[in-house]
């Protein structure tokens, strides 16, 4: 698959969901030569019979991280998209439980920052303070 060419999926087909027609369709008005076309299609036909299922954008950014490790080309499987959405589902459900029976007077325990941490425990703490503030800032303004 090449980006160039335009047989890729595209990452909001994959959060917002197409079926196969769409997927098709597409490809017709694509860069594509004629005989690459035909191709393609065979293969999303194959791959997506039922076209790609709505995953949402926290189980596309759980999935693309899962790939942190490996080369610099993706081959995203969409199975394994569709399964952190079923992930990030029931966390959000856990979540939509648990906290309205925490009550208002719930207080974070927070970690206890006093002298009993070794210096090296207080350089990765305060590494891991700023690479969430790097994050918290790029978030905020758009900059990924």
């Amino acid at each position: 698959m090449s980006k160039s060419l335009g047989n890729v999926i595209d990452p909001l087909e994959v959060m917002s969901g197409i079926g196969l027609p769409e997927l098709l369709e597409k490809l017709k008005h694509g860069n594509l030569p004629e005989r690459e076309i035909k191709k393609a299609m065979k293969g999303q036909e194959k791959d997506f019979p039922d076209g790609i299922p709505e995953c949402g954008s926290d189980a596309l950014r759980f999935g693309l991280l899962a790939y942190t490790g490996q080369a610099r080309s993706i081959n995203l499987d969409i199975n394994r998209v569709v399964s952190y959405r079923y992930f990030c589902n029931k966390l959000w459900n856990v979540m939509k439980f648990a906290l309205p029976n925490f009550g208002e007077s719930f207080k974070s325990r927070g970690l206890p920052l006093d002298a009993k941490l070794e210096w090296e425990d207080k350089w990765v703490l305060s590494r891991l303070s700023d690479a969430a503030g790097a994050a918290n800032k790029g978030m905020k303004e758009f900059n990924f």
